[in-house]
C-alpha cells in the first residue's frame, strides 16, 4: 500500500456493491422542478470487520403539492475494514461519496440504453447526510 508523509491509507475499502432495486420512468421533457431524496442506513459488524451500507436514492418531479417519483435506486455496498475498530468519524461521509458515483454511472447508462434522453445526476456533496447515516447505523 502507498503512504506519503501527508496522507495515510484509509482504514476501509469498498469490497463490492449490488443494485437491490431500480425503477426508472421517463420524466416529462423540460421538467425543472426536480427533488432528490436520500435515505442511507447501515450495519456494522466489528467482529467480521464489515459494514453494509444500504443507500436509497429517489428523484421526483413536480411542485410541492404534486410530486411524482420517476427514479428510485437502492444499492447495497460492502465495506471491509483492515482491523477490528470503532467506526472512524470520517467513514460515514466518505462511504457515501465512494458509492454515489456508481449510482450516477448506473442511472446514466441505463437511461441511455432505454433510448431516453441520458439522465445525468449532478455531482453532489453528500457530507450533510453524515448525521443521518450515523443515526441509521446499527452496530452488531
Amino acid at each position: 500500500m502507498l503512504e506519503s508523509n501527508n496522507a495515510k491509507n484509509a482504514a476501509f475499502n469498498l469490497a463490492g456493491y449490488r443494485v437491490k432495486e431500480f425503477h426508472l420512468y421517463e420524466p416529462p421533457l423540460n421538467q425543472n422542478d426536480l427533488s432528490l431524496n436520500f435515505s442511507p442506513s447501515g450495519k456494522y459488524n466489528a467482529n467480521e470487520k464489515k459494514y453494509i451500507l444500504l443507500f436509497e436514492f429517489t428523484a421526483m418531479y413536480g411542485d410541492d403539492n404534486d410530486q411524482k417519483e420517476f427514479l428510485k435506486i437502492i444499492i447495497e455496498s460492502d465495506f471491509i475494514f483492515a482491523e477490528k475498530i470503532e467506526l472512524p468519524d470520517y467513514f460515514y461521509p466518505n462511504s457515501l461519496a465512494i458509492v454515489f458515483p456508481y449510482i450516477r454511472a448506473f442511472v446514466s447508462t441505463l437511461s441511455t440504453l432505454a433510448n431516453m434522453k441520458p439522465l445525468i445526476l449532478p455531482v453532489l456533496n453528500l457530507g450533510s447526510l453524515k448525521d443521518l447515516l450515523i443515526q441509521n447505523t446499527e452496530i452488531l
